[in-house]
This record gives structure tokens, C-alpha cells and sequence, in this order.
């Protein structure tokens, strides 16, 4: 992985520099991006069930 993706600040500011288009509101790719991020930095192969739940009950409240 490359230092930008590392970097949380810069890899949204990415994000918005690229334009990345999702069906998401913005709050929601800050959350997918932070949810990576932690991911990334504690080592986890893929987002457990508690986050995922979480990921869902933060949608649903839209």
C-alpha cells in the first residue's frame, strides 16, 4: 500500500481531488474510508460483523 492510502487526510483529500462518484452521501464515504483505514492499520483482512452491523445501522438511520 502507498503512503497517500496510509495517510487519512490525504487519501480523502484524493478521493474529492479524483471525484469519486458513489451513491453515498459524504458522511458515508467518510465512514467507508475510516472504516479501511482502521482495518489497514490494526491488520484485519476484512470488516467483522460488529462493523458491518454498524455500517448498516448507520444507512438505515438515512
Amino acid at each position: 500500500m502507498n503512503e497517500v492510502a496510509r495517510d487519512p487526510h490525504r487519501l480523502l483529500a484524493g478521493l474529492h481531488r479524483d471525484g469519486v462518484s458513489l451513491e453515498l452521501a459524504n458522511l458515508d464515504v467518510c465512514f467507508l474510508a475510516a472504516l479501511y483505514l482502521r482495518a489497514e492499520q490494526d491488520g484485519l483482512p476484512a470488516f467483522g460483523d460488529g462493523a458491518r452491523e454498524v455500517l448498516r445501522h448507520a444507512r438505515s438511520e438515512r
